[in-house]
């Protein structure tokens, strides 16, 4: 199981500027691409985090 802690959520940093839910699903994107790129994946979210799940299949 991953947790991501998003932008300005968490312990993560407070940016100026990334807040919409597509630059969350990118920023998850590129965490997956990068962490766990040959492994198969199966995607949960609430609220926010369901947001971000269910746009990931559309950003490349």
């Amino acid at each position: 199981m991953v947790v991501i802690d998003h932008l300005g959520h968490g312990q993560s940093a407070i940016g100026h500027e990334g807040y919409r839910v597509v630059d969350y699903a990118r920023a998850t994107a590129g965490f997956l691409r990068k962490e766990l790129a040959d492994q198969t994946l199966t995607m949960m979210g609430h609220s926010l985090g369901a947001m971000v799940a269910l746009s990931r299949p559309s950003v490349p």
